[in-house]
């Protein structure tokens, strides 16, 4: 194993070595390494992860997992797929659709996303069936002393080749679902190199349906009356500003007009079927939509922008073209989210247009995603601010951000998932849970090796 110091390019900084292991046996070898001389390490398996940013320190040791890609197992009978931190979203589905299967996937991530990344983030997943909101079944990780750890039924002391366990359940060792603690850590509290998620089975029969909507408590009172009937599997909402960046072929060319003639927002649907009675389970998916529609009188089209099966392909899988959909207007963009209820999900969004006029931003050129979680028992809302690469340290944009953690923080907003510049506002608004996961965090890593972005607690 070669440890090579590298200059790494656009957020990093030079003097930084970088270590690419392919076996867990390596990845020991360089925390035990790390342990004994007291060396930072940070741990990345996306090569694009817009969140992420390195310490501010000399000698850094960075974990490259981006050459563990191997798919060990995927189980058909129990629906669930183990793989390694190097895998892409696309390498996964293509993966799982030979054996007919496909993984609840984000919304539209980038080519070079690791999906296990996704996992452990906790990115809410565009179908919202209870079964989903904990989709990681057991895990294997090496702990920041170097052993190695694994949750559920797969923590028996044989080896895998040995043991009989199926590894799809979750709860273990002892009384504790421990697949939570790691999740959200952001690489802190040890390195995942493998988990096992759920999977589902590959639709024979799929439809894509558009509900155009004015304001977004019509959004929300729509889908909370499709999700209570259980139809459906992908649902999701996107303004005009997301959906036109999603749609658009050429930015120059077909971005405005293409914003100005969608509604200010849209409900997107894929009702689907698997290989057991299609056509029945098709057919009362549709009255029960039909239904929907007449008790509400919302408008239902019957495809999107004349794209509906290609849609449908493009959503159930990674963004593939140069430049990123949220990207194209000024090349990054900061996101910012979190989970509410339905009933203050339009009251977070009043907050957020105040903060953005305070600050000289327009309303209308932020991206907007609603995402509803366990059959609309919440939403999670995110607002995507355009910005150049090189400005993701400007002070009103850090101050924007900020402010309107505290601001959403109020109107009932919960931010479940700290990230980047916001993520030390989040922490400073509950000092008791950054004191908590400091403490497990001493459990861990008694040296203190494990670091993250600069604004973590951790």
């Amino acid at each position: 194993m070669s440890v090579q110091a590298i200059s790494l390019r656009r957020s990093f900084q030079p003097g930084f070595s970088i270590v690419k292991p392919t076996s867990v046996k390596e990845i020991q070898q360089t925390l035990r390494y790390a342990n004994r001389h007291r060396i930072p390490v940070m741990t990345r398996s996306s090569s694009v992860d817009p969140y992420r940013y390195p310490a501010s320190k000399q000698g850094l040791i960075l974990i490259d997992l981006s050459e563990m890609r191997t798919i060990h197992n995927v189980d058909t009978r129990n629906r669930a797929v183990r793989f390694e931190p190097g895998v892409g979203w696309a390498q996964l589905q293509d993966e799982l659709r030979k054996n007919g299967l496909k993984a609840s996937n984000p919304l539209l991530p980038h080519i070079r996303k690791s999906a296990l990344s996704s996992f452990l983030q906790k990115e809410p997943m565009l179908i919202p069936k209870f079964e989903y909101g904990e989709p990681i079944l057991t895990m294997e990780m090496v702990l920041p002393s170097g052993d190695v750890f694994r949750t559920g039924s797969a923590s028996g002391p044989a080896s895998l080749k040995k043991t009989k366990a199926d590894l799809t359940g979750p709860d273990g060792p002892g009384v504790m679902h421990l697949c939570r603690l790691f999740q959200g850590a952001q690489g802190t509290l040890g390195i995942v190199t493998w988990i096992n998620v759920k999977a589902e089975t590959l639709p024979t029969t799929q439809k894509l349906f558009s509900i155009p909507c004015n304001t977004l408590q019509e959004v929300v009172s729509t889908i909370c009356r499709i999700q209570s009937r259980m139809i459906g599997d992908e649902c999701f909402a996107l303004n005009n500003h997301h959906l036109a960046s999603i749609l658009c072929e050429n930015w120059q060319d077909d971005f405005a007009g293409l914003k100005k003639d969608l509604s200010p927002w849209t409900i997107i649907l894929c009702m689907a079927a698997g290989p057991r009675l299609p056509e029945k389970k098709m057919e009362y998916q549709q009255e029960a939509l039909a239904e929907i529609v007449k008790e509400s009188g919302i408008t239902l089209n019957e495809d999107l922008a004349g794209r509906g099966p290609q849609l449908i392909e493009l959503f159930q899988g990674p963004w593939t073209k140069d430049p990123y959909w949220k990207h194209g207007l000024l090349g990054d963009s900061l996101d910012i989210f979190f989970i509410t209820t339905r009933n203050k999900v339009s009251q977070c969004e009043s907050s957020f247009h105040r903060l953005l006029e305070e600050h000289g931003y327009a309303a209308e050129d932020v991206g907007k995603y609603i995402q509803p979680l366990e059959y609309g028992r919440v939403f999670h809302m995110e607002f995507s601010i355009p910005v150049r690469p090189d400005s993701r340290q400007d002070g009103k944009l850090k101050s924007l951000s900020r402010k309107a953690v505290a601001e959403i923080s109020k109107q009932g907003g919960f931010f479940s998932r700290p990230q980047g510049i916001w993520a030390e506002e989040v922490f400073n608004l509950c000092p008791s849970n950054a004191t908590a996961q400091m403490t497990m965090k001493k459990v861990l890593d008694k040296n203190n090796i494990m670091k993250t972005e600069e604004s973590s607690c951790l």
